[in-house]
This record gives structure tokens, C-alpha cells and sequence, in this order.
């Protein structure tokens, strides 16, 4: 395996596997269904400079043995560190998994006002009801919020209506439920998940997760309980610092259980600026 190669390995390692990324997508719409959506995906500085520290000393390690790395190596290794070169394959098949007819406008690197660095990545699209899209598109700390078996998020369904007001409807499956083999009421399950929750808490800081809908025009009805001004709504931000500063927020990062019901008890505990949408009976949007 080349050295530049290796160092790509390394690295999709690291930001799988540890440190937080923010996932902040808006979706906007055209009054004729067609439209754009805006992904911005950013890294966490912690996650960063780890990446830059193994580079850092794989480049020590070949140094110390000898291994001389090429310009052109060097070059890649360089480039990266830049996370538009390190996830351009993932980019690549996110565009392709978006949906026929769904294409890459522009990506564009990009830091955010707290200085995480990462992308922007804005697709085009000519209907709104082809898009493949999920709310969470990436596991958080490895796995579905809640712990337990990993999960797909169940997908949108998205419903369009033309005219002179327009109506856009987002609609989720409701998850199978599932049975936990341990006992809530066990204190070594309590005591297990307390622990876990612990150990996640340094990773999950500044983990974000949003979906937002803006409209061409000025909202007439909706039956979100998020709008925001006269042409947007939220149907998702999920800031897990928010989250981890509730104690009853922590319990439920309790890795003991498989819980698919963990959104909704997100929703009962009503966090001030926490935002998590029932879409399993829908969220509509007419505007004009």
C-alpha cells in the first residue's frame, strides 16, 4: 500500500470512529417542486487535530525508518487533511444516493463561526418527491442514539402539491419497536448505562443534527410547532449539548438498552431550543 494511501485509512478511522461532526442540512423549495438542498458538514477541532497529529507521526515513522515520501505523496497527504479530499468518494456516493436526477452544484470548503472546519455541498433537483432523504443520515458516536443494535433511519416521505399555494408534506415511518433483553429496573443495567453515557459525554460535545425547510414565498399554514420568520420551519436540531446539560437528557444516552422510543422521550422532556418533529403523523407546509 503507498504511503498516501495508508494515510487515508488512517484518517477515515479516526473521524469515524471518534470526535464529533455536525450534520446542518435546509432543504429549499421552488413553488414548482423543484429546488436545492444545502448540506454543511463540520468537524470538530479535537477530531482535526487528531487527523493532523497521525499524520504527523506516520510521517515521523517512515522518517525514522528510513522511507523517503515522494513529492507526489506528500502532495496527497497534504490534501488529505482537507476534508473536501478526504470524504470525496463518501460525496461522490452521497450525490448518487440522493436520488435520479439529484446533482452536485457546488462543494466548497468551508470553517463555521465556532472555527470547526469542514464543507458545504449544495445539490440541485427538478422534483422534491425523488429525493432519498433521511433525518440522520450519520450514526452518532458509532452508533443509533440510545445505544443498542444500529438501526437505519427510517426514510422521508415526501409528498408535493402544485398550485397557486403550494404544499410540501414530510412523513416518517414509525420504528418497530423493540425488546431489551436486560431489565430497566436492574441496577447493573442503570449503573452500566450511567457509566456509558459518561464515556460518550467527551465525544458528543457540539454533535449537531438539523433539517431545516425553507420555502419560496411566505408560509400561509403549517403544522409545524418550529417556524422560523415568515419562509422557514425546523423540523429537526438536535444540539447534544443541550442534552448532555439535562440530567434526564444523560439517562437516556444509556448505551445498555436498544430503545427506538428515545426521540420521542427527547420530545417529552421539552428542551429549551431542542427541536425533534413527530413526522410519523406528518408536517406540512402550504406557503405562496
Amino acid at each position: 500500500m503507498k504511503t498516501y494511501q495508508l494515510v487515508a485509512v488512517l484518517l477515515l478511522v479516526a473521524a469515524a470512529g471518534a470526535g464529533c461532526i455536525q450534520d446542518l442540512k435546509t432543504l429549499k423549495l421552488k413553488k414548482d417542486g423543484s429546488g436545492t438542498l444545502v448540506e454543511e458538514i463540520y468537524m470538530s477541532p479535537q477530531l482535526t487535530g487528531m487527523m493532523a497529529q497521525m499524520t504527523a507521526g506516520l510521517a515521523q515513522a517512515l522518517d525514522q525508518g528510513g522511507v523517503q515520501m515522494a513529492g507526489a505523496d506528500q502532495a496527497r497527504v497534504k490534501a488529505a487533511l482537507d476534508p473536501l479530499a478526504l470524504f470525496k468518494t463518501d460525496i461522490e456516493k452521497r450525490t448518487a444516493a440522493l436520488g435520479a436526477g439529484v446533482q452536485l452544484v457546488s462543494a466548497q470548503a468551508k470553517t463555521s463561526d465556532k472555527g470547526w472546519k469542514g464543507y458545504v455541498l449544495t445539490y440541485s433537483f427538478a422534483d422534491v418527491t425523488k429525493l432519498k432523504l433521511t433525518l440522520m443520515e450519520r450514526n452518532l458516536a458509532g452508533g443509533r442514539l440510545g445505544g443498542g443494535d444500529q438501526q437505519q433511519d427510517a426514510p422521508l416521505l415526501l409528498a408535493f402539491r402544485q398550485g397557486p399555494l403550494p404544499e410540501i408534506r414530510f412523513q416518517q415511518q414509525a420504528a418497530a419497536p423493540t425488546v431489551s433483553r436486560a431489565r430497566p429496573d436492574d441496577p447493573a443495567v442503570a449503573g452500566a448505562g450511567a457509566f456509558t453515557a459518561a464515556m460518550l459525554a467527551p465525544l458528543l460535545q457540539g454533535l449537531r443534527v438539523s433539517f431545516s425547510v425553507e420555502v419560496e414565498g411566505k408560509i400561509t399554514r403549517t403544522s409545524s410547532h418550529f417556524q422560523q420568520g415568515k419562509h422557514r420551519v425546523v423540523l429537526m436540531d438536535l444540539q447534544m449539548d443541550k442534552v448532555l446539560a439535562h440530567p434526564e437528557g444523560v439517562r437516556l444516552l444509556d448505551g445498555g438498552q436498544a430503545d427506538p422510543a428515545v426521540l420521542q422521550k427527547l420530545r417529552d422532556l421539552q428542551i429549551p431550543g431542542l427541536v425533534v418533529e413527530d413526522l410519523t403523523s406528518g408536517i406540512s407546509v402550504e406557503w405562496k
